[in-house]
């Protein structure tokens, strides 16, 4: 490619060319994500308060198509996914404070049904129920496990 042609392939796929929506889509990340790391590049000092103020018209236009009634099951199921996001973060919270280690949780039926109990281990043993159509088994501590004892393997 020739110098005129990347300059014309820029000017014509400029990200001003592009709604931050569009943008966001392109780059499979939240716009607002994106419109914040344009702000603190310009601003890096600025406060939380200052970019959630400057951030208004941003917002707005982020949101607006949720505004609009023919979008109903697109609204519908974008407010649905804010919820799991939501609980899942909740979820994450409680389990930390009770041991969970590590930093995120990937969501699933599973940490949801986990939700309801206590510890995060009480999943495997609502596992071990289901799995034993019911039963509930005591738990039993494993010293060593010898996975294809006796097989040629």
């Amino acid at each position: 490619m020739t110098e005129k042609d990347v300059s014309e392939l820029y000017d014509k796929y400029s990200a001003d060319r592009f709604s931050l929506n569009d943008r966001g889509y392109l780059a499979r990340v939240h716009p607002l994500e994106l419109w914040v790391l344009a702000y603190l590049e310009t601003h890096p000092d600025a406060t939380l308060s200052e970019v959630v103020q400057a951030s208004a018209d941003a917002r707005q236009s982020v949101y607006a198509w949720l505004l609009k009634s023919h979008r109903r099951s697109g609204q519908d199921r974008r407010i649905a996914q804010l919820f799991e996001i939501d609980a899942f973060l909740e979820i994450h919270d409680h389990w930390q404070r009770v041991g969970y280690p590590f930093a995120s949780l990937t969501p699933s039926l599973a940490t949801a049904l986990a939700r309801r109990v206590d510890r995060p281990g009480a999943l495997a043993e609502l596992m071990g129920i289901i799995a034993n159509d019911g039963v509930r088994y005591p738990a039993v501590l494993i010293d060593d496990l010898h996975f294809a004892a006796n097989t040629p393997l």
